[in-house]
């Protein structure tokens, strides 16, 4: 006998388990639509209710090497460190709190104010900077509450109401009421007033019709909070590698305010560093009039004296004698002027150390005319130390290893100049006496010289020691003077920063909708994996028959059309075709014997798999082959047979079981010819009895007798043994598998059936199989070809 036809032995195309993985998907292309739409409409949500996030940059030169001021040379003293020290050094202060509080000083930030969005939440609605159409004016008296919005709505030109409604920690704030423009607005919590704005309040202007019951919000700024926010959110980096540029940038929901942010920010970066040169300047200015000052009323009254003395004694000229003497005195006399001068600028200096703990504006030695080469070393160093703690303590706190070891450092350095000091003075001290000696000798030599003459010298030597000292200090403060006038930045703002250079970077639509779609994809795949995995359903036909121990007959069809004789209503249908091959394949697995009939039993795991769909088409397609074909319903248990030709079950098979009818009684012709069918007939209490009784066996010899081809329609044979019982009198055995209907176990339940022989001849009809030109699960005519009917069939 020919072994059966078997799918199994066609082999598979290259690269089957990919077009079988991706068909499989395709043909779910719904899941695709579905999650990619779900997902853009959520991007579409983010993209419209995020606060947009702009980002804003300016560019700045910071010089590495100051630039004396003109005239006057070592006036002040350049206390610069390593040039790349110094870029990190400025990068520090502008990322500063020092400069955040400046900037946001000069800005209207101590009240924010809102747009409110009434269909997003409230941290999303949109800031008003400078744009609001009213202005509120803090209290700064009393107390106020701060980082709480207030709600505002326009009533008209006049009114607006007010609203607020917290819990605190401590209280809860419930205020609602109605109040004026530029009326105080006064409680226990807050004190401010509301002012209408510009065009707002302008008669030519309607807000009611423009702003009525237009919801907006506000609240007072908590400055130190914002400081650090600033701070926080301001980056600066080195524009290039090796260049002394510095990019400054920062993150906002406004364009206008990050564009004024920095620009204010720079600004008043270059303001800190020109005061701290004109505070120099201003301090040396001070200290040289105070100077002044002094020596200009002696030297008034010096010089009154010496102009009297001249008029009433007429004296020109003095003797040889008088002038050398007078040219000693002055000689000794400007040296001890200048000694004096010094002593008091190291009583400034040491009075300034004790006293203050910088050195931001300390005047230097040199200023004074003192070319002391360790005391200008000292003071300098001092200086750097001073510098440097400061920009670190932009960073880093009181306690941290770096400012103690700073601050040793500057302990130190402080002694060794006090120390210096003191032996300058005592040195000056000891000078200024030696010169006191000289000139007591010269007050000798003058004695001996006529009254008159010497009376001209003493009064000529007060007026020229105050003099030069007057002249000195004159000549160091127009130095000082030039040096404050000719004062500009050490660094230079190249870029500011614009509105429309302001960047939006968050949201990024196109992303979040490239995001969207890639998170659509991914979760339908990965709901296709899920419900793959988690399906008990057969579903890959292609791993059901690579499983199956028993023969694969055919795959019929999947069809919408709830015509129970399908084949026959439908004879050039895809599916009609598959039971024609159906029939051919019959031929490989039923006897040859042409004498003898042929009883084939259809059976399936459970109900629902079509066993009678397939069983009274099978049967309609061998009856138009000119076989007179009868299909026997032999599920006693829940009759169905009868349902699909039309006919009554009042008498059929169980009635013939208990001898109650006789087989012409029970036997129906049906519309098709040469098909008959016997009905199951009413429920008996014992069916799997009766048909095991005796005249079961008599009932097949009758049938044999007339008909060519016997169908036996069975109950499901997984859940009652009536199919077992019947296999006695059959040539082979249908068992019908429902695509994605039928359970997964039911392959080992087939191969079990197969391997212990409990069923005569069993095969396998597929049923319902979904064809799609996206998958392997594709068999025209039977033969896994194609599934293009390509004019063949009618559907």
């Amino acid at each position: 006998m020919s072994q059966p036809f078997s799918y199994d032995q066609l082999s598979q195309p290259d690269g089957a388990d990919f077009k079988k993985s991706l068909g499989g998907m395709m043909t779910r292309w719904y899941v695709f639509v579905i999650a990619i739409l779900t997902t853009s409409l959520f991007a579409l949500f983010i993209n419209q209710c995020s606060t947009p996030t702009y980002n804003g940059t300016a560019t700045i030169l910071i010089k590495s090497d100051s630039n004396q001021p003109i005239g006057a040379e070592g006036l002040f003293q350049n206390f610069t460190f390593n040039p790349r020290n110094s870029i990190q050094n400025e990068i520090g202060i502008l990322k500063s709190h020092q400069l955040a509080n400046r900037t946001i000083q000069a800005l209207p930030l101590k009240v924010i104010y809102y747009k409110n969005d009434r269909w997003i939440s409230e941290s999303f609605n949109t800031q008003l900077y400078k744009t609001a159409p009213f202005t509120v004016t803090i209290d700064t008296i009393i107390p106020q509450l701060v980082e709480e919005r207030f709600n505002i709505t326009i009533l008209d030109r006049k009114k607006f109401k007010l609203s607020i409604n917290k819990d605190l920690k401590t209280r809860t704030i419930n205020h609602s009421a109605e109040y004026f423009f530029d009326e105080k607005v006064k409680t226990a919590d807050f004190s401010f007033t509301v002012h209408l704005n510009g065009k707002y309040n302008s008669a030519l202007f309607d807000p009611i019709a423009n702003l009525k019951d237009k919801d907006y919000q506000f609240k007072a700024n908590d400055m130190n909070l914002l400081n650090s926010q600033l701070v926080e959110d301001l980056k600066v980096d080195i524009f290039y590698k090796d260049a002394s540029i510095l990019e400054v940038k920062l993150k906002g929901n406004d364009p206008l305010f990050i564009s004024d942010y920095l620009n204010n920010l720079l600004q008043s970066y270059l303001n800190m560093g020109l005061e701290q040169k004109n505070r120099i300047a201003t301090s040396t200015i001070d200290f040289i009039d105070e100077q002044i000052s002094g020596v200009s009323d002696s030297l008034q009254a010096v010089e009154s004296n010496f102009q009297k003395f001249r008029s009433s004694n007429k004296v020109i000229n003095i003797s040889t004698e008088g002038n050398f003497t007078m040219q000693k005195m002055e000689s000794l006399l400007t040296q001890k002027g200048e000694l004096q001068r010094a002593i008091k600028y190291y009583d400034y200096l040491f009075e300034y150390i004790n006293v203050k703990d910088d050195f931001k504006d300390i005047i230097a030695p040199s200023t004074m005319g003192i070319q002391d080469a360790m005391l200008n070393t000292l003071v300098k160093n001092l200086s750097e130390l001073y510098s440097k703690r400061s920009i670190l303590l932009l960073s880093a706190r009181e306690k941290s290893p770096q400012i103690i070891q700073i601050n040793i450092e500057i302990d130190n350095t402080r002694n060794a100049l006090v120390e210096n000091m003191r032996n300058i003075i005592k040195s000056s001290q000891i000078s200024i006496e030696e010169l006191d000696r000289q000139i007591a000798i010269v007050d000798v030599e003058i004695k001996k010289l006529p009254k008159t003459e010497r009376e001209y010298i003493t009064i000529q030597r007060n007026f020229t020691l105050n003099d030069n000292i007057y002249t000195f200090l004159l000549q160091k403060r127009s130095e000082a003077g030039i040096a404050l006038a000719s004062n500009v930045s050490d660094h230079k703002i190249l870029d500011k920063s614009q509105v429309d250079n302001t960047l939006l970077v968050s949201p990024n639509k196109l992303q979040n909708y490239i995001i969207g779609i890639v998170l659509g994809i991914l979760f339908a795949l990965i709901y296709i994996f899920l419900t793959d995995f988690f399906n008990t359903k057969i579903t890959d036909l292609n791993h059901f028959e690579s499983h199956l121990k028993a023969p694969l007959l055919a795959h019929i069809g999947h069809t919408r059309n709830q015509d129970s004789l399908f084949v026959y209503n439908n004879p050039r249908s895809s599916v009609s075709e598959s039971f024609r091959a159906l029939r051919t394949n019959l031929q490989f697995v039923l006897p040859n014997e042409q004498s003898s009939p042929q009883i084939l039993m259809v059976t399936s795991s459970k109900s629902g798999e079509g066993k009678t769909f397939c069983a009274s088409n099978l049967a309609t397609i061998i009856a138009l082959s000119d076989k007179k074909t009868l299909v026997v319903g032999l599920d006693l248990r829940k009759p169905t047979t009868h349902n699909q030709f039309n006919t009554s079950n009042d008498k059929g098979l169980s009635n013939y079981l208990i001898n109650n009818a006789t087989l012409a009684q029970i036997t129906h012709r049906t519309e098709v010819d040469n098909l008959f069918i016997i009905p199951s007939g009413p429920i008996p209490p014992n069916p799997a009895e009766l048909l095991e009784t005796k005249r079961m066996t008599e009932f097949v010899e009758a049938i044999k007798e007339i008909y060519e081809f016997i169908i036996f329609d069975t109950p499901p044979i997984a859940l009652v043994s009536d199919a077992l019982i019947l296999n006695k009198y059959i040539d082979a055995t249908l068992f019908v598998v429902r695509h994605d209907y039928t359970e997964k176990n039911a392959l080992k339940f087939i191969n079990s059936i197969q391997e212990q022989k409990k069923i005569t001849k069993l095969n396998v009809v597929i049923n319902d199989v979904k064809f799609s030109k996206f998958s392997n699960n594709s068999y025209g005519y039977g033969y896994g070809i194609s599934n293009d009917g390509s004019g063949y069939y009618s559907d």
